[in-house]
Formats: structure tokens, C-alpha cells, sequence
């Protein structure tokens, strides 16, 4: 209640020492205070500022390629074809990676070509931590990925 000049609040009693957190009391000396891998966010900044460091070492996120493959896959938003899907899976794909903090590369939709697969997975594989690809691994005259993925390894 508040009559102007003061501020009560009724019959609440405050005990010493409450709601006082002491030091040492949320980390012992020398614990890890995250495990390795954990993604560095909000919280986690506001408890290395808590510690007083300005500064920390973290490993780069991980950097992954991502492409789609097959001519009868089409981009969302275009008309869709006969025999045609639309790549749905890749963008799956890329959010899950989001979420867990990588950076993406997209290559986008590759058409059925065995030499631009393997240009593609050769390229992904020196610029990217690991490459993720969606169709192209049945046993269609057109699926490349199995055959391209073993010429570059």
C-alpha cells in the first residue's frame, strides 16, 4: 500500500540474510561453469559478464553445406510442375541446423548431373565441416549422390 509517503506491503516479514545470494554460493571455485558445446545465448552471456570477463575462448560454430538434389525438385513459391515436388526437405534440414547454432551454406537445388554433384561435394567438402545432402540415393539412372560422395572422399 502506498499512502503518499510510504510504501508497506501488509503483514510480510523479512527475515536477514533473505533473498541475499553469497558469493561462491551459485559456482564452486573452479567448476566448469558450461559444458563444451553448449551454445553461447542470452543467458549464458549475462553469466560470463557475471564472472567479470570481458573476454572467452570458443570453438567456431559449425559450418555445415547443404543442398538438394534432382530435376524434378522445385524451389517453394515457383509453379509446381508435372512430376514435380518441391524441396521441402532442405529447408527442414537448414532449420534444425540453425537451431543448433551452425552456420549454413546453401547450395540450393542441384539437377541430375553426375560431374555437377561431384564439383558441388568436392567444393562443399573444402569449404565446409560436413555436407548434408537430400535424394539422389535411390537407384535411378539419375542418382548420383552415392557414386559422387565416394569419388571425392
Amino acid at each position: 500500500m502506498f499512502d503518499g509517503k510510504l510504501v508497506s506491503f501488509g503483514d510480510a516479514s523479512i527475515k536477514t540474510g533473505q533473498n541475499v545470494r553469497q558469493a561462491g554460493e551459485d559456482l564452486a571455485i573452479n567448476q566448469p561453469v558450461f559444458d563444451a558445446g553448449t551454445l553461447l545465448q542470452a543467458p549464458e552471456m549475462g553469466m560470463i559478464a557475471s564472472l567479470g570477463l570481458d573476454s572467452i575462448t570458443v570453438n567456431r560454430r559449425l559450418k555445415v553445406a547443404v543442398f538438394s538434389t534432382g530435376d524434378e525438385v522445385q524451389a517453394p513459391g515457383t509453379p509446381l510442375q508435372p512430376h514435380s515436388i518441391y524441396d521441402s526437405n532442405r529447408f527442414t534440414i537448414m532449420a534444425m541446423l540453425e537451431k543448433l547454432g551452425c552456420e549454413i551454406v546453401d547450395l540450393g537445388i542441384l539437377e541430375d548431373d553426375e560431374s555437377i554433384m561431384e564439383n558441388a561435394i568436392t567444393k562443399a567438402s573444402s569449404d565446409a565441416d560436413l555436407v548434408i545432402t537430400s535424394g539422389g540415393v535411390s537407384v535411378g539412372d539419375a542418382d548420383f549422390i552415392k557414386n559422387s560422395s565416394r569419388e571425392t572422399r
